[in-house]
């Protein structure tokens, strides 16, 4: 750990916009952001197919069944890359139970990005050019698979206000603004 480094982790709801903010904000931050691509360091670092973390991406320890790497042995590579990229330079992480992971480290400021689920199956629905009812359905689907996995690995409930330093509605202020306001935030956090 170096205390001169600073995370932030992104929690969010689907179709919140929470990757959009969270890579605005890293850009405002002038830090690297990590999601998917969290999984294809880990695959390199580990010398296994991206493939598999593919599979088992915020997919609870069931929904991938593999007698050599199982979703646990995954979670714990994963979990390993979070803690060395944190170690060696300032971050925004999203999702990844990152928020979990990192809860020992200083210099730690752990959001959470929501949006009322109105608007959220309308981003969905545009994205993705489906019903708004189609997106309803996608996002319920979507958000068991992210809490089972998030509640499976950190014996959290996912989305507690509790678990979180600043909990934000991103439909209020748009995602600039949003993205935005979390930048001075995280600023006044660390100081």
């Amino acid at each position: 750990m170096n205390d001169n480094y600073f995370n932030v982790t992104i929690g969010r709801r689907i179709g919140s916009g929470g990757l959009t903010i969270a890579r605005k904000l890293g850009k405002m931050l002038g830090v690297e952001v990590y999601d998917k691509e969290l999984i294809m360091t880990a695959a390199k670092d580990y010398g296994i197919g991206a493939e598999f973390f593919e599979k088992a991406d915020e997919k609870g320890p069931d929904s991938f069944n593999d007698s050599a790497i199982g979703s646990n042995n995954l979670f714990k590579l994963q979990t390993e890359v979070i803690r060395r990229l944190a170690g060696m330079q300032s971050n925004v992480f999203v999702g990844r139970c990152a928020d979990y992971v990192l809860r020992d480290y200083p210099k730690l400021v752990t959001i959470f990005v929501s949006a009322p689920l109105e608007a959220r199956k309308a981003t969905v629905a545009d994205r993705f050019g489906i019903s708004e009812e189609k997106a309803e359905t996608y996002i319920r689907k979507m958000e068991r698979k992210r809490k089972s996995y998030y509640e499976y690995f950190t014996f959290r409930d996912w989305g507690s206000s509790e678990n979180y330093d600043l909990c934000i509605d991103s439909s209020i202020l748009g995602s600039d603004m949003t993205a935005s306001l979390i930048s001075d935030f995280v600023k006044m956090a660390i100081s």
